[in-house]
């Protein structure tokens, strides 16, 4: 009824940025010119550069052991940056860290994505079961992966996503089950 009303605007706002975020994400992640590591870095560093720089947390970024041509299936990239994404957020909104680091690699038949912070660490028991750790591990689970955060006070989290490698289509989405390696 009040169309100069600022919180409402405000509200329909960051609703519709919310939504344009996730649909600039569904066709990236179905779009086959985006299937490669090279492209998930990408992703990973646009998303996380600026974030960081904001709130004054140094990021440090290696994943120099996966080959940047390595071709990852659209739900796989998804999955890894999503996880990514809530490990950043909870690092620039919970931690007081100065100092983020993400590490990707290949080790024992699994790909491995790790974020971890030099911040408090997670204060209250159970608050590493929020629902963001739950889509966390859901996305992992949903990779046939699991989904481990250590954490310690005064000494950061360290969130570890390890999925199986070589990537692997479930038959839900691929008749033939492909390997992607």
């Amino acid at each position: 009824e009040d169309p100069g009303n600022s919180i409402i605007t405000g509200l329909i706002k960051e609703n519709a940025e919310e939504m344009i975020g996730q649909l600039e994400l569904i066709a990236w992640a179905t779009n086959p010119q985006n299937d490669s590591f090279k492209s998930l870095c990408d992703l990973m560093k646009k998303y996380a550069i600026p974030a960081c720089y904001a709130k004054k947390i140094e990021l440090l970024f290696s994943a120099e052991t996966v080959p940047a041509l390595l071709i990852i299936p659209g739900n796989v990239r998804k999955n890894i940056f999503l996880v990514f994404k809530e490990g950043i957020n909870n690092i620039l909104k919970y931690s007081e860290a100065t100092a983020c680091k993400v590490e990707m690699g290949i080790r024992n038949h699994k790909f491995m994505l790790q974020v971890s912070d030099n911040g408090r660490g997670m204060i209250h028991a159970g608050k590493e079961n929020g629902s963001g750790m739950q889509n966390m591990r859901k996305r992992a689970e949903e990779l046939g992966g699991i989904l481990d955060v250590s954490s310690l006070p005064g000494n950061g989290v360290t969130i570890l996503m390890m999925i199986p490698f070589p990537f692997k289509i479930p038959y839900t989405w691929d008749e033939r089950g492909k390997d992607y390696q």
